[in-house]
């Protein structure tokens, strides 16, 4: 079971493009859908993604908007985690000794948590 980080949800948008990372790709379409879950901090970072965006291109950002809330969140229904006390408090514990991203952290965390893999790309 795998937990998705932002980048390679956002990787395999570009595949209609012809732009996606071929990894993520590979990962994709080899990987039962049910075996695959987002953290809510993923649909936090899109939409923060698209209200950053309104500012310059607010075109775009009704693209994203729309490939969060018409893509996304319908395809992992029922599998996007939500962070809860012990994802908290298992974040809190990767912060030390040295302090990282929070949101790679809560990711993390929730992986780790329930025992799930996190996929990511560069």
């Amino acid at each position: 079971m795998f937990l998705l980080d932002t980048n390679v949800l956002s990787n395999a948008r570009k595949k209609k493009a012809g732009k996606a990372n071929r990894g993520v790709i590979q990962f994709m379409s080899d990987t039962p859908t049910i075996e695959t879950f987002i953290s809510v901090i993923t649909v936090m970072e899109i939409r923060q993604g698209s209200l950053l965006l309104e500012r310059k291109d607010p075109k775009q950002a009704s693209v994203y908007l729309d490939w969060l809330e018409s893509e996304i969140m319908p395809a992992f229904e029922g599998r996007i985690i939500p962070v809860t006390t012990e994802i908290a408090l298992e974040c809190a514990a990767l912060h030390v000794p040295d302090k990282q991203p929070a949101n790679d952290a809560l990711i993390a965390a929730t992986a780790k948590v329930k025992g799930l893999t996190v996929v990511t790309s560069a």
